[in-house]
C-alpha cells in the first residue's frame, strides 16, 4: 500500500504521530528504508519519529525513534567543534521559525571512533494553519565524495599554481584547458587560447610537428622530455621541453592528450653565457701562453739584433766609400725594421717596456689626427668626439699612438669602398660586475672608442681577432700583430678592450685606461754642472759573447774605462779587486741573475750604482725601496752611453748633496 505524503501538511499533530507509527506498514516505509541517504522525521517537540537503517548506520546508533533531537544535535555539534546550545543549532532555528535549511558539511564522530562528513538539508512540516507539526531531514554521507573533491581541488590548485605550461586538447589539437603557467609563458589569457588549435605555438618552419606528436599520442604513445621551439603572443621564440601524455577516457580511449612544457629560454641562455666565459677564458689563456712564448722569442731576437745593429752601426762610422755605406745602411735599416717586429711582439706578449706619463688624450688624439688621416685616405671620413674636462690618465702616449695607428688601418681595411671612422673619448666608472667583466680593478677609467661603418665581424671572427698573424684578408694583405699590438698595449697599462661587432653594420672597439690617480709632489732635482768629470771605470756583464764585445767598444769608444766579463762570478772577483763606478749587466743570465749579481755586488762596495740591459724588458727591476734604470735591447749606443753618463751624474749629485 502507498501512502501520499502530502497527508502530512493537512493532519493533526496526534495523526502524524499514528501516521509515523504506521509508516512501517506501508510500502513508503520499505522505500525510505532502502534510500541510500538517512532520513529522519522530527515531531515539533524535538523527538525522532521514524529514521531509516541508512540513518541509524550513519549516525552509528541502533535505535533512534523516540529520541530527542538536541542530544543528537549536541553529539553533532561537539564533533564539528561548535559550542552551541541545541536552541542556536541552525536546524532547530529553522523548524522553529518554519524555515528549510541546508548545511552543506558537518563532521560526525560515531560512537566506534570513526568519524564522517555528512551534510544536512531539512524541510519543516505545517499543517492547513500553519502550524509547525515537525520536519524531515535527510542526512547524505559525502565523506568520499569530500576526499575525491579535495583531491580534485588540490590537482587544479597545483596545475593552475604550477610555473609550467599546463595545456589539455583534443586528438584534433583544440585546446580545452590553459592554465596561469601558460598563460605567464605563452602571453595568451585561457580565454585566448581555449578553443583554438595548439598548432598556434608552432613556428612556421615546425608546422608539421604538432599534427605528427598528436599521431603518436592517438596511439597510446608518451613523449617525454622533447626539447622544440614555440612562439609567444608577441612574437618571441622560445626553447621548450614538453612531456605529453594521452587522454583516455573509462573505456581506455584516447580521447586527447595533456602537455606540461618547460621554459629552457634562460637555462639556454646560462648555458650560452657559460659557454662564452668558458670560451674567453680559454682564448685568454692562448694568448697568455703565445704571448709568453712571443716574449721569449724576442728576448733571443733582440740579443741577435743587437749585434747585427750594434756593430753595423760601427762599421757604418768607418766606412770609406758609398758603396759599402750604402750595404751597412741596408743591414741597419734591415735591423731597424725587424726591431719594430720585435718590439710588436713584445707589446702582444704584453712584455715591451712601457714610460708611462699623465697626458690628456684629448690633445694626443688633435696632434695625432693629420696622421690619422693621411693613414686613412681619401675614401675614410674622420670624425673626432672628445669628452670636454677629460681627466688625465697615466699610460705611454707613443703606445697608445701606436694603438690608434692599427686601429685606424684595421678600419680601413674593413672599408674598402670608404666610410666613416670616429674616435670618441669619454669616462667611466664601471660596476663591480661590469668591471670584473672587464677584468679591470674597480676604480675610474678614461675611455677611447673607435668605430667604423666597415663590413663588421662574426662571432666566430670577433673570438680571434687579438692573434697573432690572424687576419681575415689574404696573406699577401694580413697586416699581422697589428690588434695583437693593440691587446698587448692596452692590457699592459693596465686597462680592457671590448669589441662590439655585427656583420655588415662595422665594429666599435672601447678601450678603458686608467685615471691618473693623485700623487704626492716631488722637487726636481736641480741640474748637475754639465763639466765632463775624470773617466769613470765600469764593470760590464754580459753572458753572449758578442754583446760584450760590443757594449765594450762602445762605452770604450765613450771614454770609460771598463772591465768586461761574461761571467757573474767572475765580475764578484773584479769588484773585490778593482773599485767601480757603476755596474751595467744583463738581466738573464746564468748562475746568477741580474739582480741577484747586484745585490751581491753591493756587499762588497755597497750603494753601487747599477744599470740593466736586457732583451726582455717586461722584467720590473727593483730590490727594497731602489728602482733601477732598464735598459732594453736592441739599442743604440748612443742611448747606452747617454744612460751611463746620466746615471753616473745623478749617483755624483747624490754624493755631494
Amino acid at each position: 500500500m502507498s501512502v501520499d505524503t502530502r497527508c502530512f501538511v493537512s493532519a493533526t499533530r496526534k495523526e502524524l504521530v499514528e501516521a509515523a507509527e504506521q509508516l512501517r506498514a506501508f510500502d513508503l516505509a520499505a522505500v525510505l528504508e532502502q534510500l541510500p541517504s538517512a532520513v529522519l522525521l522530527v515531531g515539533p517537540d524535538g523527538r525522532v519519529l521514524f529514521c531509516n537503517e541508512c540513518a541509524r548506520l550513519l549516525l552509528g546508533e541502533s535505535e533512534l525513534v523516540g529520541r530527542e533531537l538536541n542530544e543528537l544535535a549536541r553529539r553533532l555539534l561537539d564533533a564539528a567543534g561548535q559550542a552551541l546550545t541545541t536552541e542556536q543549532w541552525p536546524l532547530m532555528r529553522a523548524l522553529a521559525a518554519g524555515e528549510a535549511v541546508v548545511l552543506p558539511e558537518i563532521e560526525v564522530e560515531r560512537p566506534d571512533g570513526t568519524e564522517r562528513t555528512v551534510s544536512v538539508s531539512a524541510t519543516p512540516l505545517r499543517d492547513g494553519e500553519g502550524q509547525l507539526l515537525g520536519a524531515v531531514a535527510l542526512f547524505n554521507d559525502i565523506s568520499e565524495q569530500r576526499a575525491v573533491g579535495e583531491r580534485e581541488r588540490l590537482l587544479a590548485t597545483a596545475v593552475a599554481s604550477s610555473q609550467d605550461a599546463i595545456i589539455a586538447k583534443t586528438l584534433g589539437g583544440e585546446i580545452r584547458a590553459w592554465n596561469r603557467g601558460a598563460e605567464e609563458m605563452y602571453g595568451y589569457r585561457a580565454d585566448e587560447a581555449i578553443g583554438r588549435s595548439v598548432t598556434m605555438l608552432a613556428p612556421p618552419e615546425r608546422e608539421d610537428e604538432i599534427p605528427m606528436l598528436l599521431a603518436r599520442l592517438a596511439r597510446g604513445e608518451r613523449i617525454e622530455s622533447f626539447e622544440t621551439v614555440r612562439v609567444t603572443k608577441d612574437g618571441r621564440r622560445l626553447c621548450v621541453m614538453l612531456s605529453i601524455s594521452p587522454i583516455v577516457d573509462e573505456q581506455g580511449t584516447v580521447i586527447g592528450a595533456s602537455t606540461i612544457a618547460r621554459d629552457l629560454s634562460e637555462q639556454r641562455r646560462s648555458q650560452r653565457e657559460r659557454e662564452r666565459l668558458q670560451e674567453e677564458l680559454r682564448q685568454a689563456q692562448r694568448l697568455e701562453s703565445v704571448g709568453r712564448l712571443a716574449g721569449g722569442i724576442a728576448h733571443e731576437f733582440n740579443n741577435l739584433l743587437q749585434i747585427i745593429g750594434g756593430f753595423s752601426k760601427r762599421l757604418l762610422a768607418r766606412a770609406d766609400d758609398d758603396e759599402t755605406r750604402r750595404e751597412l745602411l741596408a743591414i741597419d735599416d734591415a735591423a731597424g725594421r725587424a726591431g719594430m717586429l720585435v718590439r710588436q711582439l713584445l707589446a702582444f706578449g704584453r712584455r715591451q717596456r712601457l714610460q708611462p706619463r699623465p697626458f690628456d688624450l684629448n690633445l694626443l688624439i688633435e696632434d695625432y689626427e693629420p696622421m690619422l688621416r693621411a693613414l686613412l685616405g681619401e675614401r675614410v671620413e674622420l670624425h673626432c668626439r672628445l669628452e670636454l674636462r677629460l681627466p688625465q690618465l697615466e699610460a705611454d702616449p707613443g703606445q697608445l699612438e701606436q694603438v690608434l695607428t692599427n686601429l685606424a688601418l684595421n678600419a680601413r681595411e674593413a672599408m674598402p669602398e670608404g666610410g666613416v671612422l670616429t674616435i670618441e673619448t669619454g669616462s667611466a666608472t664601471p660596476s663591480t660586475a661590469e668591471a670584473q667583466a672587464l677584468g679591470l680593478r674597480d676604480g675610474d677609467y678614461v675611455l677611447l672608442r673607435v668605430s667604423d661603418t666597415g663590413v663588421g665581424m662574426d662571432a666566430a671572427t670577433r673570438e680571434r681577432i687579438f692573434e697573432p698573424f690572424f687576419s681575415t684578408h689574404s696573406q699577401a694583405e694580413a697586416t699581422g700583430l697589428g690588434l695583437a699590438t693593440v691587446h698587448g698595449i692596452v692590457t699592459q697599462s693596465r686597462g680592457a678592450i671590448h669589441v662590439e661587432s655585427t656583420p655588415g653594420e662595422g665594429s666599435s672597439f672601447t678601450i678603458y685606461l686608467p685615471k691618473l690617480q693623485p700623487r704626492a709632489q716631488s722637487t726636481e732635482p736641480p741640474r748637475m754642472d754639465e763639466r765632463r768629470r775624470e773617466p769613470a771605470q765600469l764593470l760590464a756583464v754580459e753572458d753572449e759573447p758578442l754583446l760584450l764585445e760590443l757594449m765594450t767598444a762602445i762605452l770604450r769608444d765613450a771614454g770609460y774605462r771598463v772591465l768586461a766579463t761574461g761571467a757573474p762570478r767572475e765580475a764578484l772577483e773584479l769588484l773585490r779587486e778593482h773599485q767601480v763606478d757603476l755596474l751595467v749587466t744583463d738581466v738573464v743570465m746564468p748562475d746568477l741573475n741580474g739582480p741577484e749579481l747586484v745585490e751581491r755586488a753591493r756587499e762588497l762596495q755597497p750603494d753601487l750604482p747599477a744599470l740593466y740591459v736586457s732583451g726582455y724588458a717586461g722584467q720590473a727591476i727593483s730590490r727594497g725601496a731602489r728602482a733601477e734604470p732598464l735598459l732594453a735591447k736592441p739599442y743604440h749606443p748612443d742611448d747606452l752611453v747617454a744612460a751611463v753618463t746620466a746615471l753616473l751624474r745623478s749617483e755624483q749629485h747624490a754624493r755631494t748633496a
